[in-house]
């Protein structure tokens, strides 16, 4: 703010404010300013890798899903009530994508978001678990969203099966969970 204030000063000369309109225009800036500046947070924060967002995907190349699905889902209501979602198909079909712009989506929403290629999952409730890290725990599970891509692409041992038991459980009815997985789910 301080460093746009004789911009605004000169403006609201220009424009012959008054002080409550001088003020509500530096507040918003900073304001705005301020909400940009997390969600740039947010997204390094989340570690996507190679962020992409849902402006370039394209459903059309997806088939079956509803486009107006995607767009309920961007809104990030799912997020507000802690519901998850769970993305299923062939490899090339834009499963990641889509995750990962979800993700992205509730970023700029100012979510907080952590995405998990499924493999690094474990390594990391590894070394939380095993050295009784529990403060580190509750901010993983304290996210809005997780995002766990690859889900079920390989086996898993009743250790790691017990570790995704207890962040599931623990994140029920509080954080936000999309899976991505090749695998179909059952009928």
């Amino acid at each position: 703010m301080a460093e746009e204030l004789d911009r605004h000063l000169l403006a609201a000369q220009q424009n012959s404010l008054d002080y409550v309109s001088f003020l509500s225009m530096l507040l918003s800036e900073e304001l705005e300013s301020r909400s940009h500046r997390k969600a740039d947070r947010l997204l390094k924060q989340a570690k996507f890798g190679n962020p992409q967002c849902l402006e370039d995907y394209d459903v059309s190349l997806s088939t079956g899903l509803d486009p107006t699905l995607v767009r309920e889902l961007a809104s990030c209501r799912f997020i507000e009530k802690a519901q998850g979602v769970i993305i299923t198909g062939p490899p090339g079909t834009g499963k990641t994508h889509l995750a990962k712009g979800l993700g992205h989506a509730a970023c700029r929403s100012l979510h907080k978001v952590r995405f998990f290629k499924f493999n690094e999952l474990f390594k990391e409730l590894d070394q939380l678990l095993e050295e009784g890290r529990q403060r580190q725990w509750n901010k993983l599970i304290g996210h809005d969203l997780l995002i766990i891509d690859d889900f079920a692409f390989r086996r898993i041992t009743q250790s790691q099966s017990e570790q995704l038991y207890q962040l599931v459980d623990d994140c029920y009815r509080t954080t936000s969970i999309i899976l991505t997985s090749n695998r179909a789910l059952p009928d």
